[in-house]
């Protein structure tokens, strides 16, 4: 395994779902196996390794500004549906 260096699958905001919890889990695009990630680091530019095969998770330079500017329109709508 030394020297192997596992394919990295970049996510989009268009394909991206968007989740509010702080850790969830997000299916290997490769094994399936369950990677575990932090949505703002996720979108911070944090990259996530599968337990399984180490194939890597992050959202593209290109997407962050989106998947910003959608997770904070999701908490106003939250915040609205609170009061």
């Amino acid at each position: 395994m030394c020297g192997y260096h596992p394919p990295k699958t970049m996510l989009n905001a268009q394909n991206f779902k968007i989740m509010i919890a702080v850790n969830q889990t997000i299916p290997c695009p490769t094994c399936n196996g369950k990677i575990i990630f932090n949505v703002q680091e996720l979108i911070a530019g944090g990259k996530f390794s599968c337990p399984n095969c180490y194939s890597v998770i992050a959202i593209t330079t290109e997407s962050r500004d989106l998947v910003k500017e959608t997770m904070g329109k999701l908490e106003q709508e939250k915040d609205l549906k609170r009061k």
